[in-house]
């Protein structure tokens, strides 16, 4: 294995719950449980957050060199857990959102390329939890302020 397909990385313990964490890039995502005060992202939720954000920059590069534009491009994830330890995600469904006038064909073929081929995050659930997905366009007219929810 090449030194270029290896990633290292850190975990400091802070206090109670929080821990951080860094990698070769050197940006530091604060994590912690669950449980007590939340002061930030849980691991698990950074999984979910992981591959989004792996197949949506996937996409996003696809769509480009299809010289595919859009006004706004979202994904919105939503995982199920097993009820037993470990309790990890069993079920992922993805919702790939854009807004603009933009071919259905292009970006179902931009998304299907992503899950199946190119996003490793997504390929790190498979054999473990069933991942579905699906596209839904929204018309120019109907794009507002993002509503982080």
């Amino acid at each position: 294995m090449s030194e270029d397909n290896v990633t290292e990385a850190e975990v400091l313990h802070v206090n109670d719950d929080t821990v951080l964490g860094r990698s070769g890039s050197g940006h530091w995502v604060v994590m912690d449980s669950a449980i007590g005060e939340s002061s930030g992202t849980s691991p698990m939720e950074l999984l979910l957050i992981s591959m989004g954000g792996c197949t949506q920059m996937d996409t996003f590069y696809i769509l480009r060199k299809m010289k595919v534009h859009y006004q706004k491009f979202r994904i919105k994830l939503r995982g199920e857990k097993r009820d037993e330890h470990p309790k990890g995600y069993t079920k992922v469904h993805l919702t790939y959102e854009f807004w603009g006038d933009v071919p259905r064909d292009k970006v179902e073929k931009a998304a299907r390329l992503s899950m199946e081929r190119y996003c490793g995050a997504t390929w790190v659930f498979r054999g473990r939890a069933d991942v579905d997905w699906d596209v839904v366009i929204h018309p120019p007219e109907e794009m507002s302020s993002p509503d982080i929810k």
